[in-house]
């Protein structure tokens, strides 16, 4: 194959993967301390922000027509529902294997990274069906259960301190036959939260900018119903 490259497609989920062999060994403790720094930040986060948000506001759409806040962090849930599980499987498993030092990703996980990754990917990418938030939730309880996912996660990353996270393999759930280095799917759940957690934000700036203008207006129509002063008046 030219380059040393192949495609695979992924049914339903409307992504191609081009597989680039070129992958390099990274030294393990600071990228598991750079994760750790991300989800320690989410959840930082998630309290200060959404805990105390009121509930209209949380399930408010996005102006741009997007997910509302509830919605991004309960489609985030789906992905700690599916794996989660199978980390902490894995990770029971690899940490009675032989520590390893080092971080390799596969050529799949590297470029599903990239792909989620809001620093290098401003791809629009579609949800699968399972992992689409539902329509009918508590908003609140939406957020304790990602908060709670959260820590969750940042408990896995200290225990893949004293893991070997190349050896076992995690089916992904958008397509089952095809799986992941544990390694590479605890990068993706923190990149994929981060992608999520800036389009959670960004609601927040919009509902704070129509905040502004509906004061304006309303100060605006209050200015002018203001009777007007006779010109003789003392």
């Amino acid at each position: 194959m030219p380059n040393g490259r192949c495609v695979v497609m992924v049914p339903g989920a409307g992504i191609i993967f081009k597989k680039d062999p070129g992958m390099k060994s990274i030294d393990k403790l600071p990228w598991l301390a750079l994760l750790e720094s991300k989800t320690e930040q989410h959840i930082t986060d998630a309290v200060a922000l959404f805990q105390n948000m009121e509930e209209h506001l949380l399930n408010k759409p996005s102006p741009s027509g997007g997910w509302s806040i509830a919605q991004c962090l309960a489609h985030l849930n789906t992905y700690g529902d599916y794996y989660l599980p199978r980390l902490q499987t894995g990770l029971k498993i690899d940490s009675k294997m032989e520590d390893s030092e080092t971080y390799k990703s596969s050529w799949l996980g590297a470029y599903l990274i990239k792909l989620t990754d809001p620093q290098t990917s401003r791809m629009k990418l579609k949800a699968v069906k399972r992992h689409q938030p539902m329509t009918d939730f508590s908003a609140h309880q939406t957020v304790a259960d990602f908060i709670d996912q959260q820590e969750t996660i940042f408990a896995l990353l200290r225990m893949a301190h004293q893991a070997d996270v190349n050896q076992f393999r995690i089916p992904m759930s958008i397509a089952s036959w095809v799986s992941l280095p544990l390694g590479d799917i605890l990068h993706f759940m923190v990149t994929h939260t981060e992608r999520h957690m800036m389009q959670a934000k960004r609601n927040i700036e919009y509902y704070r900018i129509q905040q502004v203008a509906d004061i304006s207006i309303t100060c605006g129509l209050l200015t002018s119903t203001k009777p007007k002063a006779h010109p003789f008046a003392i």
